[in-house]
């Protein structure tokens, strides 16, 4: 089974960009911090609703999914 997955080198790469820190991009998209955590360690998987945040907090379409996700084996 396929789940997605997010690139941590260039999720880390867009925060540095656009000067976010854990909270405050966790604030921007309307989600908790640890919520942000858990998927960035692995340890929740995304959903629709949290790329579309992701994308938008970063400036991004949906061209943008190949930069900061990729799907892989579960």
């Amino acid at each position: 089974m396929m789940s997605i997955h997010l690139k941590n080198k260039e999720f880390a790469d867009y925060m540095q960009r656009n000067n976010y820190t854990f909270y405050s991009l966790a604030d921007e998209m309307g989600v908790a911090p640890s919520t942000l955590y858990r998927v960035v360690k692995g340890e929740r998987g995304v959903g629709s609703s949290f790329i579309v945040k992701l994308l938008k907090a970063f400036g991004l379409d949906e061209d943008g999914f190949s930069k900061l996700f990729e799907f892989a084996e579960k």
